[in-house]
């Protein structure tokens, strides 16, 4: 009973891996022709001395905005659209 548990467990995550090696392929792939998309857009606008100089930098571009984190605050602490005023402390002395 140990041995097949292992072996099925080993299969399972041999299975899991080799998802994960298609769908990074897949990634892979997908952002080739993403990049060869962007790179045919710009020899079609023909406005640029050096296509890949401009690709480089939209591509920089795009990975800074990916990149900008996003601030989230709950909602529930909006009242029509406006945060609250920072609470008021009351000190009693004793």
């Amino acid at each position: 009973m140990f041995r097949s548990t292992q072996g099925r467990e080993l299969e399972r995550r041999l299975f899991e891996r080799e998802r994960e090696a298609q769908r990074d392929s897949d990634d892979r792939q997908k952002e080739k022709e993403e990049v060869e998309a962007l790179r045919r857009e710009i020899v079609a606008e023909g406005n640029y001395i050096d296509a890949d100089a401009e690709l480089r930098r939209r591509l920089d571009a795009q990975n800074q905005r990916a990149n900008v984190p996003t601030i989230i605050v709950p909602a529930a602490k909006y009242q029509n659209g406006v945060p609250p005023l920072a609470p008021q402390v009351r000190r009693e002395w004793g």
